[in-house]
């Protein structure tokens, strides 16, 4: 899911938003990976899509990003309802396992051992926002799966507003604040925030939140453009340290693109 669902998504961003310039092989580059995400990929008998090979077998919620996000928007583009609730439920299942009373979600689940992972790591929970949002925005509002979809989200932000840094950045593990602030899971969720303000799902008071970390952001990006505080791609971890420990390169390609993504978000606001 890593090597398609991404960049399957940009595909068919770019191919929906100018459809008179599509080509016949921007169209069979989705359709394959259409074919992996819905029919090859490993799935658990309910549907979740999970990684058998990854650690004696895991479920992560990246993949609700790297796959779930893919299936919402081929939905979109196909037309058919049924990839969207697929979408939909890849949620809802790991919801149900990774979760916490708190809102916040432990990087992922291994199966083998039915249990969670120990720490809730900043950027894995916010793929799991950004696939929330981008979920919802292509649902139906009459989709039977919207409600609950929504309650994960709120319970989300609710907890996400608790351990946010006084200067507005998240922490690398959410709920340890004596770990070093990431950019990259600061701006995800800025987004989800700002885009769950602008299309009415939570109160517009939350607004302020994304804007502070924004303002939060602002510092870790340099005049030149340079994002900076980014952590690097990163597995499903046992110990604390694992997490302290991984590296934070100048413009981590995890950076870039969601520090504008949230900005972008918070303009639309300013607009209405």
């Amino acid at each position: 899911l890593d090597s398609c669902g991404a960049m399957g998504t940009e595909f068919l961003a770019g191919m929906m938003r100018r459809p008179d310039l599509v080509t016949a092989d921007e169209k069979a580059v989705v359709a394959r990976i259409a074919d992996w995400v819905v029919h090859k990929q490993d799935r658990l008998p309910d549907g979740t899509l999970w990684r058998s090979r990854s650690m004696g077998g895991t479920i992560w919620p990246d993949d609700l990003y790297m796959g779930g996000v893919f299936l919402a928007h081929w939905g979109q583009y196909t037309g058919d309802q049924k990839y969207i609730d697929d979408a939909a439920s890849q949620i809802i299942h790991q919801a149900a396992l990774e979760q916490d009373t708190d809102g916040l979600w432990f990087h992922g689940y291994f199966m083998s051992e039915k249990k969670h992972a120990p720490f809730k790591w900043g950027r894995g929970n916010s793929w799991v926002t950004v696939a929330l949002v981008e979920t919802l925005s292509v649902m139906p509002e009459n989709d039977p799966l919207r409600p609950q979809l929504i309650k994960i989200l709120s319970a989300q932000i609710e907890g996400l507003k608790k351990v946010q840094a006084p200067d507005g950045m998240w922490r690398q593990v959410l709920d340890k604040p004596e770990l070093w602030e990431e950019t990259s899971c600061t701006a995800m969720f800025a987004y989800g925030i700002a885009r769950a303000v602008n299309r009415g799902w939570i109160d517009a008071s939350n607004m302020v939140v994304a804007r502070h970390a924004f303002a939060g952001i602002a510092k870790n990006v340099t005049s030149g453009g340079v994002v900076k505080g980014t952590c690097q791609g990163t597995n499903i971890g046992r110990d604390l340290d694992y997490y302290i420990k991984r590296q934070r390169p100048d413009d981590d390609l995890h950076g870039r693109g969601v520090v504008m993504l949230a900005g972008t978000e918070i303009l639309l606001a300013g607009e209405k």
